[in-house]
């Protein structure tokens, strides 16, 4: 098969994530979205039940322009002038001054706040208390003593006022004696004059000097005339003086309900936050987490096609036996069935008589792979091959309680034939050859990266119809690496919440720089609902003779017929069955 987008390694596709995307991953975290929508209610809760309820009294104080502003024509008329006005207020009505009044009135201070009207010269003394009466009661207060405070301190302005006045007024009325000095000699003068003469000239001189003079002791009378009545004002409307910048404008009466919030709000707003923060614990926990969980996942980070999902449990991985032919109807074995096709449609493009199987690391499924792979293969009518070349740790025999020796080894290593180490697995028909391992050789690295492995595979890719490998792991050891490049294809397998995204990145790096191909991924230990499969649509299960059948001869572990005991072949000889079709078939 030609994928409409070959795989590159380590390519990452540019879709961003849909709604259901989103909500995939709250479901695949419910936990860490279920945490805080428990705890954050319930926190809610407590905190309503121990909240004891609090109460708020305000009262309000209207401000007015001084008797000192008005008289001297400093009345506040620009915007910005008021704002700092009423903020100065403010400050006045906060500070230390009221602070000790009211202090001195209620022996503590009560917890007031002070605030201004946005479109009035109003200011809003709030007082809080667990009693609805000591609220009031410490508003009332507060807004006394600061109206108290402004009336003197507007007292205190009055009177600074007229005494700025009368020095002025005093300073005039110098000035204008200074300008008539010589006026007031010369008619002194006039006065004592004893001849008609001397009157008339110095009659003359006064009437020169006086309307010389006239001019400044118009201007300096005038002044004197008008602060003379800005002081008679003030002290003729001192009352107003005395009645200050602030007065009360209502009185703060006990509240009758509770200013904290009901327990309905609270609790509901609980929940939304609860919902909001779960969501995005949710997803910064899958941010944060580096496993591989989805199909996507596993192709983002090896670049290669998703051969198919298998949902099998990691404690079923070591059991004995197929699980395609243990539970031929089981939704594991259809997983094993749509990875055999997908590979059948990969073969219509290329070769594929050679397919290794391994992982990133040990312990994700690839032995199980390999051997499920395998039988589904033969069971098309192909004849198949299954060598174990973990040489470290070979499997390959358990999963058919089978000897690990003889083997692959034993056969490149001593004068064992083929046909005396291979088993052949019969069932309802389909048969397929088994190579174990083999006795360890001392360096097992050493061994796949001869010449006489190299041959031996592809001997026998020429005298079956596939042959499938399960080879080491690929970080731990370099051995899957050597072998790689010897086939037609690697199935890397990853297992679901266990491989870490940047291992299958590395594992399907080095096994291209290594001249291998990656031609498809499998992801393992999925649940069945992302694995599209729901273990009731195939019906029961039958365990009956659902056990491999060996061909006729002798046998391992003891069987002494075959009568479907489940016991591969024996060392007997076997003839490998002869290839029924072309590899691209």
């Amino acid at each position: 098969m030609e994928w409409d987008h070959p795989p590159t390694l380590g390519r990452v596709t540019g879709d961003e994530l849909e709604l259901r995307d989103y909500l995939k991953i709250l479901q695949r975290r419910w936990i860490w979205v279920l945490i805080p929508l428990l705890l954050i209610p319930f926190l809610a809760i407590v905190n309503s039940v121990r909240t004891p309820d609090r109460y708020r009294s305000t009262a309000t104080v209207i401000l007015q322009s001084t008797a000192a502003q008005e008289a001297v024509g400093q009345d506040i008329t620009s915007i910005s002038k008021l704002r700092r006005e009423i903020e100065n207020e403010i400050n006045v009505a906060t500070g230390d001054e009221v602070e000790a009044a009211v202090e001195a009135t209620l022996g503590e201070l009560p917890a007031v706040s002070v605030s201004a009207s946005e479109d009035a010269d109003l200011l809003f003394f709030s007082a809080t208390d667990g009693d609805p009466d000591d609220a009031a009661n410490a508003a009332n207060v507060w807004a006394n003593a600061y109206v108290e405070v402004s009336r003197v301190r507007a007292q205190g302005s009055v009177d600074d006022a007229v005494d700025q006045l009368q020095v002025r007024l005093q300073e005039l009325r110098l000035e204008r004696q200074e300008l008539r000095a010589d006026l007031d000699a010369l008619e002194d003068r006039l006065v004592l004059a004893s001849t008609d003469t001397q009157r008339a000239q110095l009659q003359n001189q006064v009437d020169r000097l006086a309307a010389d003079l006239a001019p400044e002791l118009n201007v300096v009378d005038s002044q004197v005339s008008t602060i003379a009545s800005s002081i008679a004002e003030l002290q003729l409307t001192g009352e107003l003086a005395a009645a200050g910048t602030a007065r009360i404008n209502s009185v703060a009466a006990p509240s009758s309900s509770p200013i904290n919030a009901p327990m309905s709000r609270n609790l509901t707003l609980g929940i939304v936050v609860g919902l909001i923060a779960g969501a995005g614990l949710a997803l910064l926990v899958e941010n944060l987490d580096r496993r591989v969980k989805t199909s996507g996942d596993l192709e983002t980070a090896t670049g290669a096609p998703v051969l198919g999902t298998i949902p099998i449990a990691a404690k079923d991985l070591g059991e004995p036996g197929l699980i395609t032919l243990r539970s031929p109807k089981s939704p594991v074995a259809d997983g094993y069935h749509k990875v055999r096709t997908a590979l059948q449609f990969a073969s219509m493009s290329r070769t594929m008589s050679s397919i290794l199987v391994t992982s990133a690391n040990q312990s994700e499924g690839k032995t199980s792979t390999a051997a499920n792979l395998a039988w589904t293969l033969a069971a098309t009518g192909k004849t198949v091959a299954l060598i174990d070349l973990d040489l470290r740790r070979p499997r390959v025999h358990k999963v058919f309680g089978a000897l690990l020796s003889p083997g692959l080894t034993d056969v490149l290593m001593s004068d064992l034939t083929l046909e005396e180490s291979v088993s052949t697995v019969v069932h309802d028909g389909v048969e397929m050859s088994v190579l174990a391992a083999g006795t360890a050789p001392p360096n097992p690295g050493d061994f796949l990266a001869s010449p006489a492995v190299t041959a031996f595979l592809r001997e026998v890719s020429r005298t079956v119809d596939t042959v499938v490998i399960d080879a080491p792991p690929v970080l731990p050891v370099a051995d899957a690496l050597t072998i790689a490049p010897h086939v037609d294809g690697v199935v890397l397998c990853a297992f679901a919440g266990s491989t870490e995204k940047e291992q299958a990145t590395n594992a399907a790096r080095l096994i291209d720089q290594a001249g291998g191909t990656v031609i498809g991924t499998i992801l393992v230990g999925v649940s069945a609902r992302d694995a599209y499969t729901k273990s009731a649509y195939y019906g029961e299960e039958s365990t009956d003779g659902d056990a491999p059948t060996p061909m006729n001869g002798s046998r391992r572990n003891g069987s002494s017929n075959g009568n479907g005991s489940g016991k591969p072949e024996s060392n007997g000889v076997l003839t490998m069955p002869a290839r029924t079709g072309s590899s691209g078939s």
